[in-house]
């Protein structure tokens, strides 16, 4: 009796689902097809996607190639044509893959270009632009790091002093070159008689880093202040 009754409840399930489905099917077949749709669009966006990080790498690889020709040809008219074209090459691969990877290489060529003229403000742009236009990617710090140093070559120490502590600030945790950076800042601040600062730096770079062989220079940076009486033990 009671399996009877059991075996009544199932079969009562089944033809309610099957009456749902038969009344839904519509609106199933459309759930199902946009499914499809999505899958399939998402098979082909990421095919295209990775066709379009190819292309461009090749493309940038290319142009690395007339970067190396141009950094060893003399000065003249051949080697301002290649310039200008590999400038112009450069920025289209930027405005057409502004996201890629082959865009943060466009960047550092381009500003690599302005840095052997001494265009040191240009320079400093393009570095600038690059780590804030890729904020997560490992070249940030490297375009913040070669900005400074371009602001320095200009003269322009509060600039450089100002984007070495961006760095310092945003990527202390994961950039290799810390030590370097934080003896730098020390250097800087220095430079413009912020001792207090200066010590700062070096007693950072000291603190985190004892196995730099930046921390030894530090080191001496501070004894030298403490006589100098610039700063306090």
């Amino acid at each position: 009796m009671i399996d009877s009754q059991k075996t009544g409840e199932k079969e009562s399930y089944i033809t309610k689902l099957i009456n749902f489905l038969y009344r839904n099917r519509f609106i199933l077949l459309g759930l199902l097809i946009m499914v499809i749709v999505f899958i399939v669009g998402s098979a082909v966006f990421f095919e295209l996607r990775k066709g379009r990080i190819e292309k461009s790498t090749r493309m940038v690889e290319m142009l690395e190639e007339d970067y190396r020709v141009w950094e060893a040809k003399e000065e003249g008219e051949d080697k301002n044509k290649l310039e200008e074209n590999l400038t112009t090459s450069l920025k289209r691969i930027i405005e057409k893959y502004p996201r890629l990877y082959a865009a943060q290489r466009a960047y550092i060529l381009l500003a690599n270009i302005s840095f052997n003229k001494e265009e040191w403000d240009k320079a400093a742009e393009y570095f600038i632009t690059l780590s804030e236009s890729f904020p997560e990617s490992y070249l940030a710090p490297v375009g913040l790091a070669n900005a400074a140093i371009s602001y320095e070559a200009k003269g322009k120490i509060d600039k450089a002093v100002e984007t070495l502590q961006i760095l310092a600030n945003t990527y202390s945790d994961t950039f290799p070159e810390m030590p370097h950076i934080y003896f730098n800042l020390g250097r800087l601040y220095e430079e413009i008689k912020d001792y207090s600062r200066a010590a700062e730096s070096y007693n950072k770079l000291i603190d985190n880093y004892s196995n730099s062989n930046w921390t030894k220079l530090a080191k001496d940076r501070i004894i030298f202040l403490t006589v100098e009486g610039k700063i306090q033990e």
